[in-house]
């Protein structure tokens, strides 16, 4: 595909990174704040011809690289990679491709806190965050999670808020129970601390 010279745009970002990329590019998906701000220049900042984007320059140029492959960025670091979570947080970028499957699973209540998931008992294919109470799966690999806390008498249930982003054409399973871990050991799940 031949583009236009009008659709290739030259950004500073933060003083610090210059990147070279499309409009397509930029306005991949048309409801965040970058398409928005690249629907227009007329409101843009420009420095010695480059638009300026007043944003910290490794994170920004990792969102740019993810946008154009679809892909996760490799990260040396846990803030690295949280970083480059912030900037898609930050542009209102959906982290989800297709051919990945996204889930999200979060407790709705804030009392439910005895009910985070054992950063000693995920599996390797699942990202537990720092809080312990989110997980996201990529990609159509199984893995198993547990509850720090077992069900009980005293604790008797929980609550999730499920969410999942891929496309129709793509199935995948996801499975809430009741498993007795007794039955397992952490290297039956892959274990690796998820944590920083």
């Amino acid at each position: 595909m031949q583009l236009d010279s009008s659709d290739i745009i030259e950004l500073n970002i933060g003083g610090t990174h210059n990147v070279t990329t499309s409009r397509s590019t930029l306005t991949k998906y048309h409801t965040s704040l970058l398409a928005t701000m690249f629907s227009s220049f007329n409101k843009l900042s420009i420095l010695k011809d480059k638009i300026f984007i007043d944003r910290d320059g490794e994170p920004f140029c990792k969102m740019i690289s993810y946008l154009r492959s679809g892909l996760m960025p490799i990260f040396s670091s846990k803030a690295q990679e949280q970083a480059f979570r912030d900037e898609l947080e930050f542009w209102q970028i959906p982290l989800g491709q297709p051919g990945k499957l996204l889930i999200t699973v979060e407790f709705e209540n804030e009392s439910q806190m005895a009910n985070q998931f054992d950063d000693q008992w995920c599996a390797s294919t699942l990202h537990l965050e720092n809080d312990n109470r989110t997980i996201i799966k990529q990609g159509p690999t199984h893995g198993i999670v547990f509850l720090k806390v077992p069900l009980s008498d005293l604790n008797p249930y929980v609550s999730f808020k499920v969410t999942i982003s891929t496309p129709a054409r793509m199935k995948s399973n996801l499975f809430i129970g009741l498993v007795d871990r007794t039955g397992y050991i952490p290297e039956h799940l892959g274990n690796h601390n998820t944590k920083a």
